[in-house]
C-alpha cells in the first residue's frame, strides 16, 4: 500500500497521461481517478452520469508487512479527502464539482476476514468513541 503523502494520493504533486492524445497535470491520484471513471463513462455513451465514490478509506492499523497503515497515514487521507471532495475544484476534466463520497468504514470490523488492514479501515473503535486517529469524538476513553 502507497503513503498517501509521497504517492499522490490527495496532497502531492506529480504528472501522469490520462490517454495517449492529452497529457494532464494532476496533483493528487484521487483526480486522475476520477477523471479515468469520467472519461470511461463518456466513451461509454453516459458524459453526463454523477459519479459518486461509493468507498474509500485507509487502514490505521494492519499486517506487519504493511508499515502504511496506521493512525497518521489515516488522518492524512481521511482529512485531505474531505477537504478535497468539499473544495468544489473538480478535476482537471470536471472543474468546479463536488463528488458525493462515502467513507469505508465507520467501525473497525475485528471479527472481518483474516487480513489485519481490512479489519482497521474504521474511524472508530467499539470501545467508547475514540477514533483510529487519536482524535476524540465525544466524550473520553477511560483506561
Amino acid at each position: 500500500m502507497p503513503m498517501p503523502m509521497r504517492e499522490g494520493f490527495l496532497n502531492a504533486t506529480w504528472n501522469r497521461i490520462l490517454d495517449a492524445a492529452e497529457i494532464v497535470r494532476y496533483t493528487n491520484q484521487f483526480d486522475q481517478l476520477m477523471d479515468v471513471v469520467h472519461v470511461s463513462m463518456k466513451k461509454l455513451g453516459y458524459p453526463d452520469v454523477e459519479i459518486v465514490v461509493a468507498e474509500t478509506g485507509w487502514p490505521s492499523s494492519g499486517d506487519l508487512a504493511n508499515v502504511h497503515a496506521n493512525p497518521v497515514n489515516t488522518a492524512a487521507y481521511i482529512g485531505g479527502l474531505m477537504k478535497k471532495v468539499n473544495s468544489g475544484d473538480g478535476t482537471s476534466l470536471m472543474s468546479g464539482r463536488k463528488f458525493e463520497t462515502y467513507i469505508f468504514a465507520l467501525f473497525n470490523e475485528n471479527l472481518k476476514g483474516s487480513l489485519l488492514d481490512e479489519k482497521n479501515f474504521g474511524l472508530f473503535r467499539q470501545k467508547a468513541c475514540t477514533t483510529n486517529t487519536n482524535m476524540k469524538w465525544g466524550r473520553e476513553e477511560k483506561s
